[in-house]
């Protein structure tokens, strides 16, 4: 093995680790910001965020839901910790601590909701 296999291995690695962790942020993403009953055939699928931000859920309901969400349909996380806060009227700032289970390395996402 050659120096320059070994560049390219240890490239490929970081890589794969950068797309490990930007694949996960677009899945939560994605997530998060689908409306229930918008996919076809998975009628659970999604936040709704019209629903919870409408006033009519509180920051504790919206936390349970993001976390059901997240354990449904990304199961390369685990979700250790959700914070909701207001930003303005209708809006609200939900930051979510999760480990990535493959590569057992925590990350942090907040998304404005």
């Amino acid at each position: 093995m050659n120096i320059n296999t070994i560049l390219m291995t240890t490239r490929n690695i970081t890589l794969g680790i950068r797309n490990t962790v930007a694949s996960i942020r677009q899945c939560i993403r994605i997530i998060l910001e689908t409306s229930k009953g918008e996919v076809p055939f998975r009628p659970n699928f999604g936040l709704s965020p019209e629903l919870l931000l409408d006033g009519q859920a509180n920051d504790v309901d919206i936390a349970y839901a993001v976390i059901d969400q997240l354990t449904r349909y990304e199961r390369r996380i685990r979700v250790s910790k959700v914070t909701v806060e207001p930003v303005a009227t209708s809006q609200k700032l939900v930051t979510i601590h999760y480990t990535i289970i493959a590569l057992k390395q925590k990350d942090i996402l907040t998304l404005e909701l």
